[in-house]
């Protein structure tokens, strides 16, 4: 891994003077960054089913800010909302930075810049405070990639930072401590998603207790929270949905739409088989379509949650009498 991120940090900044877009194919950091780095950081990943890593140097012409990233696919499978481990390469190419961040893109698009820092800021000190403890080699200190307050993202990414890794390009550590980091960085990504991610207590309390789960207790209110994530995932939702197609609850086999009319089909909700509360101990998580989903109404989704998010035979049984 630290050949690939060599050829990244080393190269960049030379690459990144060409200035054109044309210039990239070929280019010694954009295929390390895009290609030879997310390859190797896979052979790292003990549940390559579970995550998706990726990187970019910009969509068009260089970025300021190169960066590779994985992606729990639990949480988000796009930079730009959610959270996730990435690298960020410095404007200058001096410092890289391994860095447990947030995406900011949508969010800053939603609210306007100067809101989402400061959402931004919220949300990491809610995961900071929960990683209290369990931090080693990585740390709390800030991040600092030299762009202007200006920037579109530099400024975001700062911001988006929980804890971290900061590495001199000039000399990055060895082999053994660069993967060392990683999987501390993997580790507390797990165990965040596990926990309610950026939402405080309160907001699980509250989420959960409006879907009518006021009477479980916290920790089942976590769990429940990390599997909702996953199914209100858009990217998700729209591959379910779209594969198959139908008005029908696959758990009490009623017709939407002849107990709605026509907004029958929207009523219908994704629901994801695998148990996200065996997360912690390690289970592989998969998000096939159609093996791993299961179209629900809303009464069967809230029963499923009850008697076990993977037992769509026992809801069934019980919704069908």
């Amino acid at each position: 891994m630290r050949a690939e991120l060599l050829e990244w940090v080393t190269n960049y900044p030379i690459d990144r003077q060409g200035g054109l877009a044309s210039g990239k194919i070929g280019a010694v950091s954009h295929v390390a960054v895009t290609q030879t780095l997310p390859a190797t950081i896979a052979l790292r990943v003990a549940e390559p089913n579970r995550y998706q890593i990726e990187g970019s140097t910009g969509a068009g012409n260089w970025a300021d800010i190169s960066w590779v990233a994985v992606l729990d696919q639990a949480v988000t499978n796009t930079t730009q909302h959610g959270y996730y481990v990435v690298y960020l390469l410095s404007q200058d190419g001096n410092d890289l930075y391994l860095t447990l961040n947030q995406g900011c893109q949508q969010l800053s698009k939603d609210i306007g810049k100067p809101s989402a820092k400061d959402e931004l800021e919220r949300r990491a000190a809610i995961m900071r405070a929960r990683l209290r403890g369990r931090l080693t080699r990585l740390g709390a200190k800030p991040i600092t990639l030299g762009t202007p307050p200006s920037h579109r993202l530099g400024p975001l990414y700062e911001a988006g930072h929980v804890v971290g890794a900061q590495y001199r390009t000039s000399a990055l550590p060895s082999e053994t401590e660069l993967v060392t980091d990683l999987e501390e960085a993997l580790a507390h990504y797990k165990f965040l998603v596990a926990n309610g991610g950026y939402r405080s207590t309160e907001d699980i309390i509250e989420e959960a207790d409006g879907d009518g789960f006021e009477g479980e207790d916290l920790p089942f209110k976590k769990k429940y929270i990390a599997h909702r994530t996953v199914e209100r995932d858009a990217s998700h939702a729209k591959k379910v949905k779209a594969y198959f197609n139908t008005d029908v609850c696959m758990g009490c086999d009623h017709s939407m739409t002849d107990l709605y009319g026509d907004i029958g089909p929207k009523v219908l909700e994704v629901h994801h088989l695998i148990p996200l509360e065996t997360l912690a101990t390690g289970q592989i998580t998969s998000f096939r379509v159609p093996e791993d989903f299961a179209l629900l109404c809303p009464s069967c989704h809230r029963v499923i949650h009850k008697i076990g998010a993977s037992d769509l035979k026992a809801l069934q049984k019980l919704a069908r009498k």
